[in-house]
């Protein structure tokens, strides 16, 4: 999606792309598959206002037309998708991203239990 610098979640029964901004793309990084441009877009639009919360990366950008923070997939902060999206942070060298989100998830911990994340789902 060119005019998001970004890549579209999927493609519809039409072979057409479906245009929701979500976090699935943060994985590309973990697997290095995206080039350094394109890597590095990637990496921008994921802590933009609409993905990143303050305390993590959302699931779907608060500007997509499903967007509801309660909801698991459409909104959500997870704390295992923001674990495999930093991961692909630090491997390709995004440090201040990857810097970004490492310190709203620890701040996020304070909140929970040992500042342990099993089984949360974060609210934004």
């Amino acid at each position: 999606m060119e005019q998001e610098a970004f890549y579209a979640i999927a493609l519809d029964k039409d072979g057409q792309r479906v245009e929701s901004v979500t976090s699935n793309p943060g994985h590309l990084l973990m697997s290095g598959l995206p080039d350094g441009g394109r890597a590095g877009r990637v990496a921008e639009r994921l802590v933009a206002e609409d993905m990143f919360s303050g305390y993590g990366i959302r699931t779907m950008s608060t500007k997509a037309a499903g967007y509801y923070p309660m909801s698991y997939h459409n909104g959500g902060v997870w704390p295992h998708d923001n674990a495999m999206i930093l991961l692909g942070l630090s491997r390709m060298g995004f440090k201040k991203e990857a810097g970004r989100v490492i310190t709203g998830l620890l701040e996020a911990s304070r909140a929970f239990e040992y500042q342990r994340f099993a089984g949360a789902v974060l609210r934004s």
